[in-house]
């Protein structure tokens, strides 16, 4: 991969992010094509996320949703959204670590960018969850809930998501290709955040819940997609500690990469 003066400044990593940026459209065409081939040749296709996430939802609120709704006012299409968003970031989280070692023959055998394979996972995860939401045009208008204006500053909210998606994926890859165990530590680790995140309950100030709910930044990066689309403003806490967050993670992700993409052994 050739590299410019200005990349060469900027580092290796920010050069391979670059090169990435340029064949945007090897990696939407082969993530798609992984969101795909998960689905062949099955009746519904894709839709099977969308039930997936229906019957969840149906069956965390037949469970929790008597114990948890306090300090929750409309407490479906609270844990719905909440739900669906989840899935974006845990999708992430979890995936992170084994992308290099899963694309190992072809980042061994072909000469590209190895954050390609990070942008053709996300678009994989983007797909996925686009079905997912086709949940909340049932459950919203079901339950009173309907979007208002206030739902695009929800977009902010999913960029927000996806860009620190890309710099927490890319250090994890680097992570789990080095330490092997590294992939099952956040699995397991993925189990407890679920419970400790605000997506089932609800945060009430002056309580366990609102302290977790105060440090943990997953409630932060859930509070600024879900309340727009549930008609209300995220608070200015949440948005700046998700934007502190998606822009700090960068110069470490750079720098990080820029010492070891060259180093990666499989």
């Amino acid at each position: 991969m050739a590299s410019s003066p200005v990349t060469h400044a900027l580092g290796h990593g920010a050069e391979d992010i670059l090169a990435a940026c340029r064949a945007w459209r090897r990696w939407l065409i082969l993530g798609w094509y992984d969101f795909r081939l998960q689905h062949h040749r099955t009746v519904i296709g894709p839709l099977w996320q969308t039930l997936q996430v229906a019957f969840w939802i149906t069956g965390l609120a037949l469970i929790f949703g008597t114990g948890f709704r306090r300090g929750v006012e409309n407490y479906i299409p609270y844990m719905a959204t909440g739900l669906i968003f989840w899935n974006i970031m845990s999708s992430c989280l979890s995936a992170g670590p084994q992308v290099f070692l899963r694309n190992s023959n072809l980042i061994l055998n072909i000469n590209g960018p190895l954050s390609l394979h990070i942008f053709r996972e996300i678009v994989s995860i983007l797909a996925r969850s686009c079905f997912q939401l086709l949940v909340l045009v049932v459950v919203l208008p079901m339950f009173d809930s309907e979007m208002k204006i206030t739902a695009l500053w929800a977009i902010p909210g999913v960029l927000a998501i996806l860009l620190t998606g890309v710099w927490v994926m890319i250090v994890s890859a680097i992570i789990g290709t080095r330490y092997r165990d590294f992939k099952h530590a956040v699995n397991s680790f993925m189990r407890f955040l679920f419970f400790a995140s605000p997506i089932v309950w609800g945060p009430i100030p002056d309580t366990i819940r609102g302290t977790i709910a105060l440090y943990n930044p997953i409630a932060h990066y859930l509070e600024v997609v879900r309340a727009p689309l549930l008609g209300q403003m995220p608070s200015a806490l949440a948005c700046t500690l998700v934007s502190l967050c998606t822009l700090a993670g960068y110069p470490l992700m750079l720098a990080l990469f820029h010492r070891t993409r060259s180093s990666i052994v499989f």
